[in-house]
Order: C-alpha cells, then sequence, then structure tokens
C-alpha cells in the first residue's frame, strides 16, 4: 500500500473481489504457514533439514515439460541468508522452514529486532493454475493508474503480479511462488530481484516476459504533507532528507522545544491509562518515551504493561515536518510495523493544528487507527475526517503529574461532532475508502450530544496549549469508549530533586514503573534510576530510605508485600547498575496505606503508586 493515493483500497478492493467469486490462493499472512515475522515461528525448524519426500517425489515433475530442469526442493534451500541481506540491504538472520504436502516456506527474519528487513517464500508446487489476487486486481484495474497503484502486473516467469502490500505472485511451470516483504516504497524493485535470483536456482527455463510499460505508472509517493489529509500514507523507515529551508526550520523547531512547557527533549516519559471494568478494576499503565531527538525525526517507544504478561516496547519514529503540519493522530505503535508512518503524529497535535485552533477556531483533523497486523481484508481499523472546533466552554486548564508534583496545565479543547463509524461496528460501519472518497467534513457545528441516541459523540481533543510542543493530554471519543489520557509526566530535574534531599524533605516519585502487580521495573524508569545514583555519586555522605506504596486494588496483606518487593528492586537496581553502595540504601513498604487520592478512579489510583525517598543521613 505504499504510495497509494487511498491506502485503505486494498481492503475495500479485496473484498469487492472476493464477492466476485473469482478464486484465488490464500495470502502467505493467512496461510498455513508461519508469516516472517520479528521471531521466528516456535514450530518453525531451523536449516539445514532433510529435503521432504512430498516435494521429492517423481509426480512433481511429470506435470510440466519444464520441470525436469526445475529443482524441486525446499524453499530455503534456494537462496542464502547472506543473499538475501544482500537484496534487502539490511542483516538477516537463520531461515527458518516450515513444509506441508506439496509446499514449502522458508522465512528469513531480521537479524537486528530494531531491522525492519525480512522475507517469505512460500511455494506450491502444483498451484500455478491458481488466480490469486493480486493477477484479478491487476487484471481487473489495468487501465487505471489509481489501480496499478493497488497492483500491476510484473515480468517474471509465465505470468506474475505484485500488489503494493509487498506480495509478488509468480506462476512458473507447475508452481505458485509467493515472496512477501514488509511495506516499503523500494519492496518491488527487491521482491523482483529475490523472483529472479530465486527463479534461476529452481532452473526455470523459460524467457521472462518483456517489461512492462512503467513510465506510464504513476511513481509511489514517499511522503505526504499536503493540506488534504485524504491523500494517503507513507509507510516506511526513515524520514525523508530534508532541504537547506526545511534543515533550518527544523533547527529553529528543535531549539524551540528544549524550552517548551514541558520540555522535549530525550528521557521526557509519559503515561497514560486504559483500566478493565469489572468488580476488581485493573489499571494499564502504558508508557512513551521520548528517546531520540534529531533535526530530522524523533523516535518514541512505548510499552503496555498487562496482567500475567510481559510488557512489550515497541519503536516508532516521527518525521519533523509531520510535529509542524501534520494533520493525522494515528496513536499507536506496531510491534511489527514500520517505523515511519507518515504524515501523521502520534502523541500530539501539530505545531500547525493548534496554531489554526488558536487563531481561526477550527483545524482538519484525520483519526486513524490501522490493525496491528493489516493484511488485505482489513487494513484500516479507523479512518475518519472531520473539522477540529474550539470549544470555548471547556476547562483552560488540565490536572496531571509533572515530575512528581500536581500541575495545572494550560489546554487547548476542541472537539468535532460525530465520531467515526468503522469496520468493526454492527451498523451503519462505512468503509473506510468510502470515508476517503466522499474527503467529508463530518459537522461544521460546535460540538453536541447526538440526538438519536446512539451513543456516537465528538472526538474530543484536549491539548497541551504550547505551539512549541502540543502534547495531547486527553482524547477520546465517547460513542466508541476510546480514551487516552495523560496522567504522568516525567523529564529530568535533578537540581529540584536534590535540593529537596538536601533539606532532609520527602521525595515523592511517579517516574519509576513496575510490571502489573509486579516488581519487575520497566525500562522507562532508567532516567529516574539515573538522576537518583548520580545524586548519590555526588553526594558520597548521604543515605536514604526508599518506601513503596501501592493502590488498594488487592487484598492489604498483598498490597503491602508488593510495595515491600518493589522498593527492594530499585535497592537492587541502584546497587546492580549504579554501584552504588548497599548499605547507603534502607527499604520498606506501606502498601495501601498511606493514599495520596482517592482510589475510586484510575487516576486517583496512578497517583497512590509511587515509591518516597527520604534522606536519613
Amino acid at each position: 500500500m505504499q504510495g497509494m493515493k487511498h491506502p485503505a483500497g486494498v481492503a475495500l478492493l479485496a473484498l469487492a473481489l472476493q464477492g466476485c467469486g473469482s478464486r484465488h490462493s490464500t495470502p502467505p499472512a493467512q496461510s498455513s504457514a508461519e508469516p516472517a515475522v520479528r521471531t521466528s515461528a516456535p514450530t518453525a525448524k531451523v536449516l539445514e533439514p532433510a529435503k521432504p519426500a512430498a516435494l521429492a517425489s517423481g509426480a512433481d515433475a511429470a506435470a510440466d515439460p519444464r520441470l525436469p530442469e526445475m529443482r524441486v526442493a525446499p524453499a530455503c534451500s534456494f537462496l542464502t541468508a547472506a543473499e538475501v541481506s544482500e537484496v534487502l540491504k539490511g542483516p538477516i538472520g537463520k531461515p527458518a522452514e516450515k513444509d506441508a504436502e506439496g509446499t514449502s516456506t522458508c522465512s528469513y527474519p531480521p537479524l537486528d529486532m530494531t531491522s525492519y528487513q525480512q522475507a517469505q517464500i512460500d511455494i506450491e508446487w502444483h498451484g500455478a493454475h491458481q488466480s490469486t489476487l493480486e493477477d484479478t486486481m491487476a487484471r481487473t484495474f489495468a487501465g487505471s493508474t489509481a489501480g496499478r497503484e493497488v497492483a500491476h502486473e510484473a515480468a517474471l516467469g509465465d505470468s506474475s503480479s505484485y500488489s503494493r502490500e509487498g506480495i509478488l505472485r509468480i506462476h512458473a511451470g507447475e508452481a505458485l511462488i509467493s515472496i512477501t516483504l514488509m511495506m516499503r516504497p523500494d519492496s518491488e524493485g527487491k521482491a523482483m530481484a529475490l523472483g529472479r535470483l530465486l527463479l534461476a536456482r529452481m532452473g526455470y527455463a523459460s524467457a521472462p516476459q518483456a517489461p512492462t510499460d512503467d513510465a506510464h505508472r504513476e511513481p509511489a509517493r514517499q511522503n505526504s504533507h499536503e493540506s488534504e489529509v485524504v491523500k494517503g500514507l507513507s509507510l516506511g523507515e526513515d524520514c525523508p532528507t530534508p532541504d537547506e529551508q526545511s534543515k533550518a526550520s527544523f533547527a529553529r523547531a528543535v531549539q524551540d522545544e528544549k524550552s517548551a512547557i514541558v520540555p522535549f527533549k530525550p528521557g521526557l516519559t509519559w503515561a497514560y491509562l486504559w483500566t478493565e471494568g469489572g468488580a476488581t478494576p485493573q489499571d494499564h499503565e502504558c508508557l512513551n518515551q521520548v528517546v531520540t531527538v534529531a533535526e530530522g525525526y524523533v523516535d518514541i517507544t512505548e510499552s503496555c504493561g498487562f496482567a500475567n504478561e510481559q510488557h512489550s516496547q515497541n519503536r516508532r519514529r516521527i518525521c519533523r515536518q509531520d510535529l509542524l503540519d501534520g494533520q493525522i493522530f494515528h496513536p499507536a505503535i506496531w510491534a511489527h510495523g514500520p517505523a515511519v508512518i507518515s504524515p501523521t503524529t502520534l502523541f500530539s497535535l501539530s505545531s500547525g493544528t493548534l496554531h489554526a485552533l488558536k487563531t481561526a477556531g477550527r483545524a482538519p483533523h484525520r483519526w486513524l487507527q490501522l490493525y496491528p497486523n493489516p493484511t488485505r481484508a482489513q487494513a484500516t481499523k479507523v479512518d475518519v475526517n472531520a473539522t477540529l472546533l474550539v470549544d470555548p466552554a471547556a476547562p483552560k486548564f488540565f490536572s496531571v503529574l509533572v515530575n512528581d508534583k500536581l500541575a495545572q496545565l494550560p489546554v487547548v479543547t476542541s472537539a468535532s461532532k460525530k465520531a467515526a463509524k468503522t469496520d468493526d461496528d454492527d451498523d451503519d460501519a462505512v468503509s473506510p475508502l468510502v470515508q476517503q472518497l466522499q474527503a467529508a467534513v463530518l459537522s461544521d457545528e460546535p460540538p453536541k450530544e447526538d440526538p438519536d441516541g446512539t451513543g456516537r459523540y465528538a472526538m474530543i481533543a484536549t491539548v497541551l496549549d504550547d505551539e512549541r510542543f502540543p502534547l495531547m493530554l486527553d482524547y477520546q471519543v465517547p460513542g466508541k469508549d476510546y480514551r487516552i489520557k495523560v496522567t504522568k509526566i516525567t523529564y529530568e530535574s535533578q537540581p529540584e530533586m536534590e535540593q529537596q534531599l538536601a533539606a532532609k524533605e520527602e521525595v515523592t516519585v511517579y517516574g519509576i514503573y513496575f510490571d502489573f502487580a509486579s516488581d519487575t521495573l520497566r525500562p522507562e524508569s532508567t532516567p529516574v534510576l539515573e538522576e537518583i545514583a548520580a545524586i548519590l555519586h555526588k553526594n558520597a555522605d548521604w543515605k536514604l530510605s526508599v518506601t513503596g506504596h501501592t493502590d488498594n486494588v488487592g487484598g492489604n496483606a498483598a498490597n503491602l508485600e508488593l510495595s515491600r518487593r518493589r522498593a527492594a528492586a530499585v535497592k537492587v537496581a541502584l546497587i546492580e547498575r549504579y554501584h552504588i553502595d548497599g548499605s547507603r540504601l534502607v527499604t520498606d513498604g506501606a502498601g495501601a496505606g498511606a493514599p495520596q487520592a482517592t482510589n475510586e478512579t484510575p487516576e486517583g489510583r496512578a497517583r497512590n503508586r509511587r515509591v518516597v525517598l527520604r534522606r536519613t543521613s
């Protein structure tokens, strides 16, 4: 879907074509073979395998006169990891294969887990007569520039087609070959290179087709920053290289955001909550942390803690141009998706959008949610265009913990009248592509409740009133029971903490994070732990007490024990990571016995989960 004008087009086209009765093979992402994802499937076997009898039988060679010249073997036996790595321009780990009767799959995972270079090859030895979805789309939309952006014929084997989803299908003799890459602007060229090499290794005897006429095909767009938010997305690994004029504006932005109300710099961390209901509510705390601030981009990590599961930390890159003028809000980070989804923001409105709200009272806005593992039939979960209108009656300040103290931050609140309709609604859902083609502003009126009582209300955005860094503090779609609300913000403030400890004042710390109902420290705790360690190294005669506190969810005895274990975990981290003498630290736990706020709300419970430091000598 890279470079398409209508990124959700694959979803609608696939559904329409499936309804036409066309016969097509199962996409690799939904096949019985394990997809080539960032970790090898647990059932896969690492090569080098013995040749399966099912693939080596004489029956395979009898159906087509070319097949005696073609090598019938496991998919992983044709291309080495080094060869795939050379084509993809990225490190590849050990290939893993999975074979079944008449089929073979080889996954080439990334060697570096921060890389998105990976590939999967599927071979169906008697699948050449199947009509694939790529073939059907390429034939149906051959006369349309927009259609060729979705899928088009390629020039390999007896016939072949490529889709912008990153899939190349090749019919060669009796075999159907599928090569699947990540969705990138350059994936077609890489898939074709792998296909040519693979066919040569298989001994495919026929000459390739004449090249298709690419001169008239609209080039894939690397990025889109036009004001019309319906223009689409660009998925990739990196942001475009800025020109000299952009570099100058980017450099000013980097300097300005350092002095923002909430300074935007590495180590900045904010937490937001979502709560599972029931007799015993469970608060899941998700953390975003700034890890890199560069002229052309910023890198953000996200992790969410869940009961009985380890949290996973994922990363996304936001292009600087999108922070300045992007109009699409995509508040999610994929575990296995592209690093860049442009032109979208992740954690804020753009500076341009906030400026428009403050000067004109309104601004274009698009709320987008892609499925975590998008496929051709399910790419876009939510995609709605709207106009945000400033709500003059909304509160002017937002209450949130900033560096362990309750603060009132200035905000601008805006809303659209109507919330999104999505494919997962079971009533009057509108497809993402139709929403894009309509390009409709949903309402020009001030936000109000829906008069028909359907429960669809406004998208409501509360953003920090600071064009240098307009952090999204509260974003909700009540009719969809969707909300992201920031509860804590922390960034380096060593002088203040040191001054409090010097005066032997109690220091309440919210920037130390633990897995759900656990004493396991989360990676986002590192900046604050480093800050405490630096203070202790600077003041070698100081000793500290460390006390853990919890909310009241769960029994008193369990909470008391948990608070003690969490305090002990902080001590262990300071000793093992930062070489602090353990005799300078004493630990204890108070459980839920000393609440700072009510335990009846998620925000109150978040305030009660904390670590308290006190200088004892």
